[in-house]
């Protein structure tokens, strides 16, 4: 019994010891300077090229934590996942979906039909650069402006960057990432090509495997991963690398090196016809798993919230769904998949309702931050899309992207009060914005208003005016009265509010 007590008690210190952190919160989460690195650069046609703009700085070394793994079929439900944070002012039944759903009006109330959500698409695609609807992706695009997106988003940054070993890159390690970029074999018109994803995999800064972090003695935060990109996603490819093993590709919201082995090539008639396909299964749940299986292309697949696979049958207590893989020339084929029918799956999108959406932000609570998706997981801005991609509203990858789609509310230069105004007239489900960090809003109770997001750090003000922090790393529950590293509140931290269908 000595022992265990023992044992107990160093594992603690231990965990203690690696959540230190002097770093800004996910929230406050430092946006990439475009002095020292490319950031959300802003493009026309063919598509837009931007960089991970939402940067955790900490000062420790964190060990990298798998998100909760779930047995296949099923997910997170809105009950919170064990071993949640102790956040000031949150109690353990604010950490319920139900609870907020209780104090919203109108819960289930439709507040978009499905032919609505697709004329707001609509807009958003014909208004944004950054956003290419994918049944318009171009049959030929200029090599100039390729070739230009290459080196926007593929450039050296000018701070100092550590290798996943811990070794300082040098110039000579930047030459050998420029010389797979390929650039000498850019034709000045480029043939696009077409594929779609056989599996979960990450968009990077370079076409190559290699990792970049700002201290070797934090490797929690891949600074060249871009974006994690679903099964199932419609791919343009513009360019492959020197060794062929990298295209440059563009999907819906974004535009950086993608795996080749993860794209199945195919023709542009059998893009349209996945893109037709009326009948799909949807993933509800925070994510599934597809079955073991012998052919290793479709054998436990993670299947991210928001994934939607051609439904080839109903059956009793299953689907059966046409699934993406690559036969041995690359080329695209469909396999039958069979996924247990659960909650965490189903037949064509939810409802958007302000209900639907709060349920659907819960099943993440307590998932580990994912930088760009690092760790199976997501990050801020990630988080917020997969909520909303199971209503099939489409959204920018970016914070600071999505903060520009249509119904968009600045709060810039807004009074505090103004503010307060604005948010106590906000749905909850609403997504607030700062420079590098989402959140969503949940509602205001005892006079406090809440927020859950995908978090690092928030910090909390003590009494003499120091700042305490509150070290998350994981989706949570917070107050909206919290602060930044800086100390600033983040009430008047934020830029914008985006409450989707309000009218």
């Amino acid at each position: 019994m000595r022992n265990t007590i023992i044992l107990v008690t160093a594992l603690f210190l231990i965990f203690l010891s690696a959540c230190k952190t002097t770093g800004e919160d996910a929230v406050n989460i430092t946006t990439k300077i475009p002095s020292q690195e490319p950031s959300e650069v802003e493009v026309q046609s063919p598509a837009p090229t931007s960089q991970k703009n939402e940067t955790v700085e900490t000062s420790e070394p964190v060990k990298e934590t798998e998100p909760v793994n779930v047995a296949h079929g099923k997910t997170t439900t809105d009950e919170p996942r064990n071993n949640l944070p102790q956040v000031p002012g949150v109690a353990k039944e604010m950490q319920k979906a139900q609870f907020w759903m209780n104090l919203s009006k109108n819960g289930d109330e439709i507040i978009l039909s499905k032919e609505e959500i697709r004329r707001y698409n609509d807009i958003n695609f014909n208004k944004l650069p950054f956003l290419t609807d994918p049944e318009k992706f171009p049959q030929s695009v200029s090599g100039r402006k390729v070739l230009q997106h290459i080196k926007e988003l593929s450039t050296p940054p000018q701070s100092v960057r550590y290798d996943e070993s811990g070794k300082k890159y040098q110039e000579a390690d930047y030459d050998a990432l420029r010389e797979n970029l390929n650039l000498s074999n850019i034709p000045e018109l480029i043939k696009v090509k077409y594929g779609i994803t056989v599996k979960r995999t990450l968009m990077r800064t370079w076409p190559a495997n290699k990792e970049a972090y700002d201290n070797p003695k934090n490797m929690r935060n891949d600074l060249f991963t871009e974006t994690a990109v679903y099964p199932a996603e419609p791919v343009a490819v513009y360019h492959t690398s020197e060794d062929g093993k990298w295209y440059f590709a563009h999907i819906y919201n974004y535009m950086a090196w993608i795996p080749a082995s993860d794209v199945a090539l195919c023709s542009w008639n059998k893009i349209e016809e996945f893109l037709s396909n009326k009948e799909k299964l949807v993933i509800t749940g925070a994510f599934i798993h597809t079955p073991v299986s012998q052919d290793k292309r479709v054998s436990g697949l993670q299947l991210d919230m928001g994934v939607a696979l051609p439904l080839k049958s109903d059956n009793n207590g299953s689907y059966t769904v046409s699934f993406p893989a690559a036969d041995g020339m690359w080329n695209l084929e469909y396999l039958d998949v069979m996924i247990t029918a659960t909650d965490s799956v189903q037949r064509g999108y939810l409802d958007y309702t302000t209900g639907n959406v709060l349920k659907q932000a819960f099943k993440f609570l307590g998932e580990t931050y994912g930088w760009g998706g690092m760790n199976n997981a997501r990050d801020c801005s990630s988080f917020i899309l997969d909520i909303y991609r199971t209503f099939g509203i489409k959204l920018p990858r970016n914070t600071g992207q999505q903060e520009q789609v249509e119904g968009a509310i600045s709060l810039r230069g807004k009074s505090r009060q103004d503010r307060l105004d604005i948010i106590d007239g906000l749905r909850p489900g609403s997504v607030l914005y700062m420079p590098g960090h989402a959140m969503m809003y949940l509602g205001k109770w005892q006079n406090r208003h809440y927020i859950i997001h995908d978090v690092a750090t928030v910090y909390e003000k003590t009494g003499d005016g120091s700042l305490k922090p509150v070290v998350l790393y994981q989706v949570a529950v917070t107050p909206l009265d919290v602060c930044t590293s800086k100390g600033i509140e983040y009430l008047m931290a934020l830029t914008g509010v985006v409450s989707i269908g309000s009218k």
